[in-house]
């Protein structure tokens, strides 16, 4: 099943966030928010946007999957795709922002879900 293996690798890369996250919470006695000055204020941007949209993605992953209409290597690619993407954007976050990283990590993370959306509702008619 397609769907595991990135529904599994993606669990993986949201437990890296999160440890990142509280380490960041840890070191900067940050409990809740993102600080008086924000000082975490990007990992917990990257953690939510994360939390945010591989749902979503993974959902329409799985539809494309049971559909059998697209071939295999279509639904790995795009989730390979996901999976950089939301590599990239959480790297762009850590330590001084990297635009051209993250601009690179959302569009490897919006082109997919874009592309699965359509597959999706186009799969509803055949």
């Amino acid at each position: 099943m397609i769907t595991a293996l990135y529904g599994g690798l993606l669990g993986l890369l949201h437990f890296i966030i999160a440890l990142e996250t509280i380490k960041a919470r840890k070191s900067n006695l940050v409990s809740i928010g993102t600080g008086e000055k924000g000082e975490i204020a990007k990992l917990v941007s990257a953690h939510n946007n994360f939390a945010s949209y591989t749902p979503h993605f993974l959902i329409l992953l799985y539809l494309c999957e049971i559909s059998k209409i697209y071939p295999t290597w279509m639904v790995h690619g795009l989730g390979v795709v996901f999976i950089i993407g939301r590599g990239l954007h959480f790297k762009a976050f850590k330590g001084k922002m990297n635009f051209p990283q993250r601009r690179l990590g959302m569009h490897c993370t919006l082109w997919p879900l874009l592309i699965l959306s359509i597959l999706a509702s186009v799969s509803f008619f055949l």
